[in-house]
């Protein structure tokens, strides 16, 4: 995949879902009678910019950010200031770019079923192998078409995964076409050379579909079905917390880089997945602005609460902005870290995905 196609569609996702963002604050925060300064996509230099009644709207060269500047954002005496609000106003006001972060998906995932998209798969086909593992140990190479897995035809790629599931400890024999000609002997997989992921044992293989059957959908139906699958991709992050406390799963943070890198393996799969992609990155940045960590929209709630608990006694500026840089020190540090890891994960040749 081109580089520069790949970092086309990385920033235009990351664009849309960053002027989302800010769109929510602005909304709220003219909404309330908040005055907003301005409104710039992107970090400074400033590229072009244009005034608009009181607010100035901003283009900006760094695209990896945006920012809603408002009167008295720490400034309880500011005239139409931020922080002479009341509770509520204040709390939607910074709630609200995280909910239009939450909401974006349902649109995205409209949209994504609306588009010329696969609905069915004929026969697997190896795209990549992971060194080390079953599927490398064993023989397969990329382009190596799957027929029969322990004499069981494979039509879709899960079905692949079906087999290998349902005795990981047994060998699976696979007969495979390589180069239009059936190898004359099987590939065998030694289950010792599985590994076990969320409680999936997995061979080291990605597969794709040697045939896409497209379709679409349109109205009431591509809505519907863009509501439901949104919903289980919410149910599916719920879940996924919820392993997170029971040691079931593990957390994996990904950088900006990670999620290039994943970008890159995703566009071959069509607009559709693009976009499906992209609602997930909204919801996972719309519920990590809300932690309560300083330098977060969540961080600046709980300041919030923090005041309503004191009655009304606000966090002296001091302490705000004490826990502001330790917030910030802890986000850098993470990011230093995510990115160490993004970078060895690619010069490695290692996918976020199976």
């Amino acid at each position: 995949m081109s580089v520069l196609i790949t970092l086309i569609v990385f920033l235009l996702i990351l664009g849309v879902i960053i002027f989302v963002h800010e769109l929510g604050h602005l909304l709220a925060a003219k909404w309330r009678g908040v005055r907003v300064d301005e409104f710039g996509i992107g970090f400074p230099p400033r590229l072009f910019a244009f005034k608009k009644g009181e607010t100035e709207y901003s283009i900006n060269l760094i695209p990896l950010g945006g920012f809603t500047k408002m009167a008295g954002e720490q400034d309880a005496e500011a005239e139409r200031g931020l922080q002479s609000k009341g509770y509520g106003s204040r709390i939607l006001v910074f709630a609200s770019g995280s909910l239009m972060n939450l909401m974006l998906p349902f649109l995205l995932m409209i949209i994504a079923f609306a588009v010329p998209h696969p609905v069915g798969m004929e026969g697997v086909k190896v795209h990549s192998v992971r060194d080390g593992y079953a599927a490398d140990i064993a023989g397969l190479q990329a382009e190596d078409v799957l027929l029969t897995a322990n004499g069981v035809e494979l039509v879709e790629t899960i079905d692949f995964g079906d087999a290998l599931n349902e005795d990981p400890e047994a060998p699976l024999v696979l007969e495979v076409e390589r180069g239009g000609e059936l190898l004359p002997e099987p590939i065998t997989l030694d289950p010792g050379n599985y590994y076990e992921e969320d409680g999936v044992y997995k061979a080291g293989v990605g597969l794709v579909a040697i045939n896409l059957i497209i379709g679409s959908e349109s109205g009431w139906s591509a809505i519907s079905t863009g509501f439901v699958e949104t919903g289980r991709m919410y149910t599916a992050f719920g879940g996924w917390v919820a392993d997170l406390f029971t040691g079931k799963a593990r957390l994996d943070i990904v950088g900006p880089i990670g999620v290039a890198d994943a970008t890159a393996e995703i566009i071959p799969l069509g607009a559709s997945v693009v976009l499906m992609w992209a609602a997930m990155i909204s919801m996972t940045i719309g519920i990590a602005n809300l932690l309560p960590i300083p330098v977060f929209d969540g961080g600046h709630i709980l300041f919030v609460l923090v005041e309503m608990i004191r009655g009304g006694k606000r966090v002296s500026m001091k302490w705000r902005t004490a826990w502001q840089m330790v917030g910030l020190v802890i986000i850098m540090g993470i990011f230093v870290t995510v990115g160490y890891s993004d970078i060895a994960r690619l010069i490695s040749g290692g996918s976020l995905f199976p």
